[in-house]
């Protein structure tokens, strides 16, 4: 397959074939796909691309319709927010979904686990992880033909696709926690950041190893 001669990474020893196998199982054909089948299976389990594939179909039958990959938000000062405040963000979107009715909501892929992502969920909701609801301010910034859309109209979701294989799409941060959520995302989400830029400017910002994993990062 030419996607997978053409990669930066290599999968010539047993686990880069077994990954492959994980990732294309039971994609197209056995004549189109070197990997369709794990040894010779006659029918193959789904793998990763199948089953995006297959979760793809079902959102455009819903009328769901990707219309931004890698959208950008914000500048070097950041993004100001309907009510004047100004936050010091600017990120990059991975994807947003419109649908015919209006509807906004905007992905975070993630190749970890869903327990792993379970937990950035959790840091979303603790004050460690602001990726997510970020992006969720910095939307509407992007929509300047629709001045009414809010960052609690934009459905924010994590997206998981790994090789185990599992594709999941996580609740929107909206419906995971049982809290107030215009005034979690509009308020508390501001004010952290501001706390965290302050802190940052003012010298007394730490960095604090998070996770068994982060203690052998060498930054």
């Amino acid at each position: 397959m030419a996607a997978v001669e053409n990669a930066d990474e290599r999968f010539a020893d047993a686990f880069g074939e077994a990954a492959l196998h994980r990732l294309f199982s039971g994609l197209a054909t056995p004549a189109a796909n070197d990997y369709y089948a794990p040894d010779g299976t006659a029918d193959p389990p789904d793998g990763t691309f199948s089953l995006f594939l297959e979760q793809e179909r079902e959102r455009a039958i819903d009328g769901h319709r990707p219309t931004a990959f890698e959208e950008e938000f914000g500048d070097n000062t950041g993004i100001t927010l309907a009510d004047g405040h100004h936050l010091p963000v600017h990120g990059v979107i991975d994807r947003i979904d419109e649908t015919a009715e209006g509807g906004v909501t905007i992905f975070d892929y993630k190749s970890s686990s869903v327990n792993n992502t379970r937990g950035r969920e959790n840091n979303v909701r603790d004050g460690l992880d602001f990726q997510l609801p970020t992006y969720a301010l910095g939307t509407p910034s992007l929509f300047s033909e629709r001045p009414d859309l809010s960052p609690t109209d934009v459905a924010a979701r994590y997206y998981i696709l790994n090789d185990d294989p599992d594709v999941k799409l996580r609740r929107s941060l909206a419906d995971r926690f049982d809290f107030e959520y215009e005034t979690f995302l509009t308020e508390t989400i501001p004010d952290r950041v501001d706390d965290l830029a302050g802190a940052i400017n003012a010298g007394a910002f730490q960095p604090a190893v998070v996770g068994a994993g982060a203690a052998n990062c060498e930054y």
